[in-house]
């Protein structure tokens, strides 16, 4: 874990570098109504009553295995970067 003094260090290059934003008030506009917006051609619209099938299901959900694993090597490499040893620490 870092000392005090790295971390004060930190905290003043973040604040170094955030310092220069414009002082003028930016405001946000309204956008578009959802029925305003245009179509996504992606998504499967479903009408009421109607299912999908095993295929479908299985497009929508992907491969649970397959995930599972690269998170599980993402997890390993985080750990090793950390210094965490994964076979006696949780």
């Amino acid at each position: 874990m870092p000392d005090e003094e790295t971390l004060n260090a930190d905290i003043n290059t973040i604040a170094d570098l955030t310092s220069d934003r414009p002082a003028e008030s930016l405001s946000a506009e309204q956008g578009p109504a959802p029925s305003q917006l245009h179509e996504a051609p992606h998504l499967q619209t479903i009408q009421p009553g109607e299912h999908l099938d095993a295929a479908q299901v299985e497009e929508l959900m992907g491969d649970e295995k397959a995930d599972e694993e690269e998170a599980q090597q993402a997890n390993r490499a985080l750990e090793q970067r950390e210094g965490v040893d994964p076979g006696t620490e949780s």
